[in-house]
């Protein structure tokens, strides 16, 4: 691509499989991607699309972040599992996974909230534990079709009300990955205050045509899940899907924390059927100054993309919020003592 195909980029450097891109003019950026004839609306419609407010966030799922005050770990291992010494494996931070998810069915049950069956989530804590011994992967793919999707509709679930999971959320809809990206409604304070001056919201978009497509001729380590847009209006309105990384899990190992674009980048695709498409970016990331945030917002106020049209599920936030109270209690006694 020449480097003036698009009169509103500045820096512009490629990595092996990642386009990275500063956006100097975002009028000219929305031109292109929104517009019928916009240069990028046809180059990126096999992409889906992800909005982070700052640079410098790791393109990690929620239930791998060590950003600063991030405690999502720390109140899985005090008040579910009661951890006295973490070690950090794999099969521990799958399990602390299963258990957070165990009571979110189980809450979500008894306020009569749709779910699907799933036996895994409704057995007893202990057989759940040893059958998590036995799978290969998490998400498990050892257990039984209708098991294996309903978990992972559950997870889905978990995820799109503040709970962490191995999921990645991304959208169809590139205005409303630029709308998480610029409310700072969306973001946790944790993360609002990590926010500088000069620093650049990001919008990522990912080839995931290439990935669905990978899926039914060789084994790559990221999937998308999309799940029953009816059990989850969130993620309705959000027009979303799911990324998340199927590698085996070997108990004993530490967890690896490594974000999705240096997956992308470390993949091994020379024998890949489809290894002539690899020449093209499978990764984009756009850079845009956080001075263009207020009038970004404005924008896609005026568009109808707000708080109210993003966010339309209120039936599992109380769930999620309970979960989140009882550890935030469970945390406060410990530290009384």
């Amino acid at each position: 691509m020449k480097r003036d195909a698009f009169l509103w980029h500045g820096c512009l450097f490629m990595k092996r499989r990642t386009k990275i891109i500063s956006v100097n003019n975002i009028t000219d950026f929305l031109s292109d991607f929104l517009l019928p004839n916009g240069k990028l609306k046809g180059l990126l419609n096999r992409f889906v699309f992800r909005g982070e407010a700052t640079k410098g966030f790791a393109l990690l799922p929620s239930i791998l972040r060590e950003y600063p005050n991030n405690v999502s770990i720390k109140w899985l291992n005090s008040s579910l599992y009661n951890l006295e010494h973490p070690t950090g494996s794999q099969i521990e931070l799958a399990s602390l996974e299963l258990i957070l998810l165990r009571k979110f069915y189980q809450l979500s049950n008894e306020k009569g909230l749709v779910l699907p069956p799933c036996d895994i989530l409704q057995c007893d804590e202990l057989t759940a534990m040893r059958s998590l011994v036995r799978f290969k992967y998490w998400y498990p793919q050892e257990c039984d079709t209708r098991d294996y999707i309903a978990l992972k509709t559950v997870a889905a679930l978990a995820q799109h009300y503040g709970l962490p999971t191995r999921f990645l959320d991304w959208t169809h809809d590139i205005r409303i990955a630029l709308y998480f990206a610029s409310s700072m409604y969306s973001r946790p304070q944790s993360q609002v205050s990590n926010v500088i001056e000069d620093d650049a919201m990001v919008i990522w978009a990912i080839d995931k045509l290439f990935f669905d497509n990978c899926s039914s001729i060789v084994a790559l380590p990221i999937k998308f899940l999309t799940p029953l847009y009816y059990m989850n209006p969130n993620i309705c309105s959000q027009n979303g899907t799911l990324s998340y990384c199927d590698e085996e899990l070997k108990p004993c190992d530490s967890v690896q924390r490594i974000p999705l674009d240096d997956i992308i980048e470390n993949m091994s695709l020379d024998s890949h059927p489809l290894k002539d498409n690899c020449d093209k970016p499978l990764l984009w990331k756009f850079e845009i100054p956080v001075s263009q945030r207020e009038s970004l917002l404005e924008y896609l106020k005026q568009i109808g993309v707000n708080a109210s049209s993003v966010f339309k599920g209120d039936y599992f936030k109380s769930v999620a919020a309970a979960i989140k109270e009882e550890a935030f209690q469970s945390n406060t006694k410990k530290d009384e003592r």
